[in-house]
């Protein structure tokens, strides 16, 4: 929860006018729950349980980084939270999540692209409570995601070559390398715009080829599938391979156990015995007859190939002075190597104390994003206020690694 700064005494005393400087105004409150709150969460979602998580290093073995992807992948599945205030999701369905009841994982959401680091930015880590009102925008477009953008988090934690944006982008071109001998026009960079079926690629290849492709997948893998007009993607958490007895492989009893974001939603009971609502696709099992009747194309990603190797995490901003105007601070680009999921911005007096703070989520329209900046995204009035030449403002970029890199301090002054 976030914390007055200040006490009422010394506030007071800062915001007194009469043509004195205003040295330190708090413009942070504490968080109060109504009366009526129930708090249900037993083990709320944490930076400390996401930092549990390393952070993916050049010199960690693949079967590391495969399992740094799973850990991430299941963890935004099963975290376990409430809402403080009732929301809605109806793009695509209708969907009600009440306040003062449990649910796991992150709601599915067509075409959204949130994931925890964007949660953590409004959920209470005390209370596993999340702040509804505080979300800035459509809540379920800010937070909620879909089956491409729940993988392609838990992937850019070691990946930084990837370039698809949905389903229909999910080449060998784009970051997803082809498991096995199956084969596909090399030229197509898009299913969508070639008006390709991916069912067509399996038929055309065979059982056996995509059978054999599938016994390749390892932890963390993928598969996709682009059906004229819509796809899905799901990863490989485990991989059985049942053969006949002529060498060839048994479709029915072979699987691939999964992990993937869908809009079903199965019932989980708690420690406590009671059952709550949450994300249906955590160990799902898919026969290797299925996948291949639905189109799967099985691929891994570059870091995992040992095409790309992974890289060490450069954040960078454009302000290189001390001193910083609130238009220089808002119009100046933050980037970095690998997707930025978030910017949090804080202003400190100078005793130290935090006088604002504001946590944005990446709001684009693509899964990549490598750049972002601050323009019209913070309190005119707080930062135009507390721009007066003492306070010390600070920029921290959340990257999809796990990382949080500050890209930037200085003294905050008045334009001139």
């Amino acid at each position: 929860m976030l914390l007055c700064a200040l006490s009422c005494e010394r506030a007071e005393e800062n915001t007194a006018t009469e043509g004195k400087t205003v040295e330190e105004i708090s413009f942070l409150t504490e968080k109060k729950y109504p009366y009526d709150t129930v708090f249900l969460v037993e083990d709320p979602m944490t930076w400390e349980k996401l930092d549990k998580i390393p952070v993916a290093d050049p010199s960690m073995p693949v079967d590391r980084l495969r399992q740094i992807v799973l850990q991430y992948a299941r963890l935004s599945l099963s975290f376990v939270w409430q809402p403080g205030e009732e929301w809605y999701v109806t793009i695509n369905r209708n969907d009600t999540f009440p306040k003062n009841t449990l649910y796991g994982g992150i709601p599915y959401v067509a075409s959204a692209g949130g994931n925890l680091y964007k949660w953590l930015c409004f959920l209470d880590e005390e209370t596993g409570i999340l702040d509804v009102e505080a979300v800035d925008g459509d809540i379920q477009t800010v937070l909620g995601n879909q089956c491409s953008a729940h993988a392609y988090s838990a992937w850019s934690r070691v990946s930084n070559s990837m370039t698809w944006n949905g389903t229909s982008q999910m080449q060998e071109s784009r970051g997803c390398i082809k498991l096995g001998s199956y084969t596909y026009d090399a030229a197509i960079e898009d299913f969508h715009k070639s008006g390709i079926d991916t069912r067509d690629i399996c038929r055309n290849n065979g059982k056996d080829v995509m059978f054999e492709a599938y016994a390749l997948l390892q932890p963390a893998d993928g598969l996709s599938n682009y059906l004229k007009s819509s796809g899905h993607v799901i990863m490989a958490s485990e991989t059985k391979v049942v053969r006949n007895e002529d060498g060839t492989i048994d479709g029915k009893s072979s699987y691939v156990q999964i992990l993937e974001q869908t809009s079903g939603t199965k019932r989980i009971k708690g420690p406590d015995g009671k059952s709550y609502r949450a994300q249906g696709g955590i160990d799902r099992i898919f026969s290797f007859n299925s996948l291949y009747n639905n189109g799967y194309l099985p691929f891994t990603i570059p870091e995992f190939a040992g095409l790309d190797p992974v890289e060490k995490t450069v954040v960078e901003c454009e302000l290189s002075a001390d001193r910083v105007t609130v238009s220089e601070l808002e119009r100046a680009k933050f980037s970095c190597n690998y997707t930025i999921s978030a910017l949090e911005v804080q202003v400190h007096g100078p005793s130290g104390a935090l006088l604002y703070e504001k946590r944005l989520p990446v709001i684009s329209g693509k899964l990549n994003c490598n750049q972002y900046t601050l323009y019209k995204k913070l309190s005119k009035t707080a930062m135009t206020t507390l721009a007066n030449g003492h306070s010390t403002v600070s920029v921290t970029v959340w990257t999809n690694t796990g990382e949080r890199v500050t890209a930037y301090e200085g003294i905050l002054i008045p334009s001139p």
